[in-house]
């Protein structure tokens, strides 16, 4: 099939602070990597009162609400007006800024798009409502996703997710792993380095049940500081690091992707989310030079073991007997593969070619 032209390629970029997680990591690499293929940036610029963004009382709140969806709408128009007909438009989402939580907000924006013949590809990031468990908004994102001509997902998981809730699999490209610009050198690891944990210590509430495991298993912990790591002579807290700081300095042997409160299983909603998910903190091990470890029921457990990135368990008390049972010259290997496949996640390798599957069989 001809690949389609359209007169220009846009990329919408919406202003967030610099903060010591993987969040704006992840959208700035996307932003990076597509202003690296020719796309041109046009702010989505949303400026929210405060009274408006932490108002106090219900009459308030009620009239915040219609404030906020006001300026994203006249937000948009702006927006739209900056872009040629006929042409083509990447969003990363959810937004960050712009709320879209009622219908005819969603009908305002299709009719801006369509106003201007602009194709719309959607980069998902995370699925907030699933995450969640908010319904209402999961609805409200689905409605709003059905305008995009492709969208990019994480992996299969998410893939027949969207499938399961009316998109066609031809509109659907998986990416597994995010891209994780990085021009250093990252450091060099060996099993006895025990495990890495990277991430949101507040939110990883199994860490406070560390000493369970026993003594024999070193944690490297990374990420603001919570007064609930265990004080174990095993159990090592190094700080918090910039994304773009940590692949030089963090430690491990094995780079832990677990989420929830227990030991046993990834539980609650934010660790069934993992059954959609491919964590960002993947990117960061394999661009470290660590092989992974992850829940056995997780979405990217599959991809692991197929690139030989690492190694799946179904419980954390099944670790150490997992390390035991990997030679040297097992992890040796596994830490080759690594490396070469963290060389395409340096180089923003696996949205690129996400993207311009689509664009050669669709496009």
């Amino acid at each position: 099939m001809i690949q389609k032209k359209y007169s220009s390629r846009y990329i919408m970029v919406e202003p967030h602070a610099e903060k010591n997680h993987a969040g704006p990591k992840a959208r700035n690499d996307v932003l990076d990597i597509l202003l690296s293929c020719g796309y041109i940036p046009v702010s989505l610029k949303v400026r929210i009162p405060e009274f408006v963004r932490k108002p106090h009382g219900p009459l308030l709140t009620f009239f915040s609400k219609i404030l906020a969806n006001i300026k994203s709408y006249f937000a948009f128009r702006r927006f739209f007006s900056c872009l040629t007909m006929g042409s083509s438009l990447f969003i990363q989402y959810p937004f960050e800024r712009v709320q879209l939580k009622i219908a005819w907000q969603i009908k305002i924006f299709e009719y801006l798009m369509q106003n201007k013949k602009i194709e719309i590809t959607f980069i998902i990031h995370d699925i907030d409502g699933v995450r969640y468990k908010d319904p209402i908004k999961e609805k409200n994102d689905l409605s709003f996703l059905k305008l995009g001509s492709h969208l990019i997902v994480h992996n299969q998981g998410m893939v027949q997710y969207y499938v399961g809730n009316g998109f066609e699999l031809k509109k659907l490209t998986p990416v597994f792993l995010f891209d994780y610009l990085f021009d250093n050198k990252a450091g060099e690891h060996k099993k006895s380095d025990g495990i890495a944990f990277a991430g949101n210590l507040a939110k990883a509430g199994f860490i406070n049940k560390i000493p369970e495991l026993g003594n024999d298993i070193k944690f490297n912990l990374y990420g603001d500081f919570n007064k609930k790591i265990p004080n174990r002579e095993n159990v090592f807290y190094n700080g918090s690091f910039r994304p773009d700081e940590l692949p030089a300095v963090i430690i491990g042997g094995f780079g832990l992707v677990w989420d929830g409160e227990s030991l046993e299983t990834c539980s609650g909603a934010i660790g069934e989310y993992l059954k959609l998910n491919s964590p960002h903190k993947v990117s960061l091990y394999i661009v470290s030079g660590i092989p992974v470890i992850l829940w056995a029921k997780s979405a990217l457990a599959g991809f692991i073991l197929e690139k030989k990135l690492g190694f799946v368990i179904d419980s954390l008390f099944e670790l150490q007997e997992k390390i035991n049972t990997i030679t040297e010259q097992q992890y040796t290997e596994t830490v080759i593969n690594v490396k070469i496949f963290s060389e395409k996640l340096k180089k923003g390798e696996q949205l690129i070619h996400a993207n311009s599957r689509y664009s050669a069989l669709y496009g």
